[in-house]
């Protein structure tokens, strides 16, 4: 498994309330919490999930097929 990185690697020069980090295990955050996340984010701001082995942006356009596909 590859090392997690910690908020302050991820935030880097960033101002908290710029990154909103969701990490594996530790967050129940349902579809609807996280467009509300990212409708409250700053201009530029940006989504990162922090999973096992893996960190990167939410694409808006797996929010958009998530949301579809509970609605089945």
């Amino acid at each position: 498994m590859s090392k997690r990185p910690t908020d302050e690697e991820i935030r880097r020069s960033r101002k908290a309330e710029e990154v909103v980090i969701l990490r594996s295990g530790e967050s129940n955050a349902t579809v609807e919490d996280m467009q509300k996340m990212i409708r409250n984010l700053p201009p530029g701001g940006e989504m990162v999930i922090v999973g096992a082995g893996y960190n990167g942006d939410i694409d808006p356009e797996y929010l958009k097929f998530a949301e579809n596909y509970r609605l089945l």
